[in-house]
């Protein structure tokens, strides 16, 4: 649950700061993006894609839990960026191809700037969240 917290956190972070950098022209309202946009039918069930993410991430990070936190701040935390902005790749590969008919060059070079600002903060906050985590179940542990 804590991973996919985090991860909605640096998703929304990281698309802030994607807005700044000139991201907004691509999603709606403006008109601009509802060019590229496919339509979607009315009973698609629409889930937080954030959310569906943070938890498949969870998943796949749960079994290397302890051999990250033995990395250390630094390299535990980059070695989840460098999954997270492979992840994010293909991830965001497949969001475009379900919502997108086509989209310019000039939007790929403000996602992929996004997605590393995501996946630096992603992996910073999922080694602090581990690490007092941890903190926590020890303690209970004790008692």
């Amino acid at each position: 649950m804590g991973c996919a917290l985090v991860y909605v956190i640096s998703s929304y972070v990281a698309g802030f700061i994607g807005i700044g950098l000139g991201e907004a022209q691509y999603y709606p309202p403006s008109s601009n993006a509802l060019s590229f946009l496919r339509e979607i039918p009315s009973q698609s069930i629409v889930f937080p894609a954030a959310v569906l993410h943070g938890l498949l991430l969870g998943i796949v990070f749960y079994p290397f839990r302890s051999r990250i936190m033995e990395l250390g701040r630094l390299y535990g935390g980059l070695a989840i960026s460098s999954v997270i902005f492979v992840l994010g790749e293909v991830i965001a590969s497949l969001d475009q191809s379900v919502y997108y008919v086509s989209i310019p060059v000039g939007y790929y070079e403000v996602v992929a700037v996004e997605l590393l600002i995501q996946a630096l903060l992603f992996g910073q906050l999922m080694y602090v969240w581990e690490k007092r985590f941890n903190r926590l179940a020890s303690l209970r542990a004790t008692f």
